[in-house]
């Protein structure tokens, strides 16, 4: 409140897969069987709890948008989970978009914009490419995110916030 900052930037989370496991369990495919129950666990006793309960305190101290970096092995990873986490706990849910972590996953980056539209609070700007599924993380404009139509699709789909460099 002191700082009048309406928005904070971050990520979801990834619990355990299990009540007895330490371990974060990253589980992104319904297969094989056991997957399923897995993220039920994950989701409804760990992750929706917790949110619920953080942006309540949002709430509380003025915070509006809690902007997620979609970013693989975070249960908060793609368009689908943000949106899934935002109907759970409310619409201060937002999407910190980093269009590096979107060309990792194989999602057509520009696609994803129009989709997002509503709940991009905050972007970051880097770069990559991806060679065998593993990224490599450079300055804007030297690798593979399409930067010139990124800004584009940003600016026609109405977002006027901040672009924060990430190195």
């Amino acid at each position: 409140e002191r700082l009048e900052i309406d928005r904070i930037v971050g990520f979801a989370g990834c619990p355990a897969g299990w009540q007895t496991n330490t371990q974060q369990n990253w589980v992104h495919e319904p297969w094989p069987e056991y997957f399923p129950e897995i993220l039920r666990w994950q989701w409804e006793a760990k992750l929706i709890p917790f949110w619920t309960e953080t942006v309540d305190l949002a709430r509380r101290h003025g915070v509006k948008h809690i902007c997620f970096e979609l970013h693989p092995g975070d249960m908060v990873y793609n368009p689908e989970s943000l949106f899934r986490l935002r109907d759970a706990v409310g619409d201060e849910i937002c999407c910190n978009y980093d269009p590096s972590n979107i060309e990792w996953q194989g999602i057509d980056t520009l696609a994803v914009i129009p989709r997002l539209k509503d709940v991009i609070k905050h972007v970051h700007a880097k770069d990559c490419t991806v060679k065998d599924h593993k990224p490599t993380w450079g300055l804007v404009g030297e690798m593979d995110v399409d930067w010139r139509g990124q800004i584009d699709a940003l600016n026609r789909d109405g977002y006027a916030g901040w672009i924060s460099l990430e190195t």
